[in-house]
């Protein structure tokens, strides 16, 4: 299972003690560090492939010591011989972490390493500008869109959004509308 702009995610090491392997991509070295701290873990091997950083990171018992691959460095390097391949991705709010003049090039890389049978779980966010007058992060991205990018290696299914607002109330102080739509994603034969 790819997780692309990990992070510190616990989904990683979560999804791992459940027998999958989980590979994680991530730019940011102290991302790295604080999710070897906050599961627990313990790197248990580490290597430098093509200028990028592989470790293997051991879970904490309380995450059934699954073992999660993270890859650390520049996320538009990472290729198939790298990372390998993927059958499942869960993007995270990933995409709308980048910049926008950055999507194109990021599901790229994403679809160079999916497998052919592969399934993407695309979890995005639509909102109007922040009241400060940043877009992002996280920038918003529309339905058309996500639909728009994908659709040239992906069959792109809408499955549901939800008002964050409703859920916490405490981000209608940055904008008036924000709302996570998720969409299933499977590779076109």
């Amino acid at each position: 299972v790819l997780f692309p702009l990990c992070g510190k995610t616990v989904d990683m090491p979560y999804t791992a003690s459940l027998g999958h392997q989980v590979t994680g991509i991530e730019g940011v070295k102290m991302a790295a560090e604080q999710f070897t701290t906050e599961v627990g873990g313990t790197v248990v091997s580490s290597s430098q492939v093509s200028g990028l950083e592989i470790m293997e990171i051991q879970a904490s018992e309380a995450f059934n010591k699954g073992v999660v691959r993270y890859v650390l460095g520049d996320f538009f390097a990472v290729t198939p011989a790298v990372a390998g391949k993927f059958e499942v991705c869960f993007d995270r709010a990933s995409l709308v972490a980048i910049d926008p003049t950055l999507r194109r090039q990021y599901v790229q890389v994403i679809t160079e390493l999916m497998g052919p049978q592969a399934r993407i779980l695309l979890s995005s966010i639509e909102h109007d500008p922040f009241k400060d007058g940043t877009l992002g992060p996280p920038f918003s991205i529309k339905e058309d869109d996500v639909m728009e990018l994908f659709s040239e290696s992906w069959d792109v299914k809408f499955l549901e959004r939800q008002d964050v607002l409703k859920l916490d109330p405490k981000m209608a102080e940055r904008c008036t509308y924000f709302e996570e739509a998720v969409y299933l994603l499977t590779r076109k034969s």
